[in-house]
């Protein structure tokens, strides 16, 4: 797991922690139909990223705190492969900007990383892409 601190605008902290290659060709294709399905005939290869805002706890409890996870989902289906690619990018935002790298928990932020991958990702992949 590599971290990614950047303190410009705001310290961002990241970790680029999961990459999962499914190897399906069923779950390939369901994908790609459940995403554009017939609105573009002969689609089988398929970049998609988004991303979704997460509070943090913190924020939700402390005043003037506007702290928030982000979580940037990348997709990939290659034409010549039956392999989905799914990839997670967590970060954390800080608002109001920290002042020193010593008033970032690491240790909590990496669990709470890790506790969203292995939940939310692949629950969205099962409930929403395996027949």
């Amino acid at each position: 797991m590599n971290f990614i601190i950047q303190l410009s605008n705001g310290p961002t902290l990241g970790e680029l922690t999961k990459r999962y290659d499914f190897e399906s060709k069923e779950l390939s294709s369901n994908f790609i139909n459940k995403t554009i399905g017939g609105t573009l005939d002969g689609v089988n290869d398929i970049n998609l990223r988004f991303s979704k805002k997460i509070p943090d706890q913190n924020a939700i409890i402390k005043e003037d705190i506007n702290d928030y996870h982000n979580a940037i989902y990348t997709v990939i289906k290659k034409s010549d492969e039956d392999v989905l690619t799914v990839i997670l990018d967590y970060q954390k935002y800080f608002i109001p900007p920290v002042d020193r790298y010593s008033q970032i928990e690491f240790d909590k932020f990496r669990t709470t990383a890790e506790n969203y991958n292995g939940k939310n990702l692949l629950d969205w992949v099962n409930l929403n892409f395996n027949s």
